[in-house]
């Protein structure tokens, strides 16, 4: 149920500082699955065994060479330079940082499964991720079977996009990062 704004109620966006307060009281959980996207709280579906299975298998895999990066599934990330985002893409892979207690603002790769999200993880994030300078935004688009990748953020937009299929092999941008086999990733769903 939406509730409508009133003439005499200020509404504010949110701010990563907000969101991150909230889970501190307790007004938000740790688990709760919502992400910050321009300021507003948005609802994230459901994790599905699909969707499990793919986010599992990448951790594995990006964790057998994963010394010079941390693998990050399911926590937010800061965008550069906006406050009004908090997305919690479903793996990042992110350098080692020395301080340990702040969010990574200066992902390597992000990746986002999408069995039903497709709309927010191409218009949506994609943008914000081109925006702040990630390198490298995958969408591992399940239904299709398929793994959009986009590299060489320009001005908000992604100038390069390839869309790998059955039988072909990603080789990730991150230095020593094992190639990723499209056949091996999708296996992962049995």
């Amino acid at each position: 149920m939406a509730v409508l704004p009133r003439d005499d109620v200020e509404i504010r966006p949110l701010t990563r500082s907000d969101v991150l307060r909230m889970v501190e009281t307790g007004i938000l959980a740790e688990d709760d699955r919502v992400e910050l996207l321009d300021g507003f709280l948005v609802q994230m579906s459901p994790i599905s065994a699909e969707h499990a299975n793919i986010v599992n298998w990448l951790n594995e895999h990006f964790v057998r060479r994963g010394s010079a990066w941390v693998v990050s599934i399911q926590n937010g990330i800061a965008i550069a330079g906006d406050e009004r985002q908090l997305p919690q893409p479903d793996v990042a892979l992110l350098p080692r940082e020395r301080d340990v207690t702040k969010l990574s603002d200066r992902p390597l790769l992000i990746v986002e499964v999408a069995v039903t999200s497709h709309r927010v993880d191409r218009q949506d994030k994609a943008p914000k991720y081109a925006l702040t300078g990630v390198p490298e935004y995958w969408v591992v688009d399940v239904p299709g079977g398929t793994v959009e990748v986009r590299r060489e953020p320009l001005a908000g937009d992604y100038t390069v996009l390839r869309v790998f299929g059955g039988g072909e092999t990603i080789e990730p941008l991150a230095p020593v990062t094992l190639p990723v086999e499209v056949d091996a990733l999708f296996a992962a769903l049995g």
